[in-house]
């Protein structure tokens, strides 16, 4: 009950929020009420075709923001409307990462505190993203820029602090490969050449604990 209050809470408050600066980003309220709504569309049609095709929702919010951005961005012909998505995004995640806590979901790995917080930490750090998101808006395609290559690095760290179990390939989690991809899709070569090493160090110190 929780998550989903704190997931519908922060939609709607991402969505108005980033309704706020439309006229900045060059979008009218409406344009950019149907944007959202349209986004929302897809991802539940995600959901609900990967649940009825597979018996069982494997969607995260990480998949729901790629087809989120891909949907804006062959659909709306306004770089403005993706530096909105992002900010929307933003908001919803911190939010979201609140009721993640409460449910138990996303949690951390174990430490002499007991569970360590990550949901908690990925909120106040999406906070912080968001904030900064919005300052940029206005300079189109600054704030998407900004928020794409801020929440890789976030989320690509962040993944090394959790405790739950996710799909991994070479020993990176499944988020962390996405988060790459964000970073050479965005040219951010710096932060895609330190995910990379990251990576090399994770699967070279992976190997040499199963080696003994």
């Amino acid at each position: 009950m929780i998550y989903r209050t704190c997931l519908f809470t922060g939609v709607i408050g991402g969505v108005a929020a980033s309704a706020f600066f439309a006229t900045r980003a060059e979008l009218t309220i409406p344009l950019w009420i149907a944007t959202a709504a349209l986004t929302i569309c897809v991802s539940l049609l995600l959901a609900i075709a990967t649940k009825v095709l597979l018996g069982y929702e494997t969607f995260s919010f990480l998949h729901y923001q790629i087809a989120a951005i891909a949907t804006v961005a062959i659909v709306v012909p306004i770089r403005g409307a993706l530096d909105l998505l992002a900010l929307a995004l933003a908001i919803t995640q911190s939010v979201g990462r609140i009721g993640c806590a409460g449910a138990g979901c996303c949690r951390g790995r174990r430490w002499r505190y007991g569970i360590f917080p990550v949901q908690i930490l990925e909120s106040a750090l999406l906070a912080v993203i968001a904030i900064i998101t919005a300052t940029l808006i206005g300079r189109t395609g600054a704030a998407f820029a900004f928020y794409a290559s801020a929440y890789a690095a976030v989320r690509f760290g962040l993944e090394m602090l959790r405790g739950d179990s996710r799909r991994h390939l070479f020993s990176l989690s499944e988020a962390q490969w996405i988060c790459l991809g964000f970073a050479l899709w965005q040219h951010n070569w710096i932060l895609a050449a330190a995910m990379v090493a990251c990576g090399a160090a994770i699967v070279i110190r992976g190997r040499a604990e199963a080696a003994r």
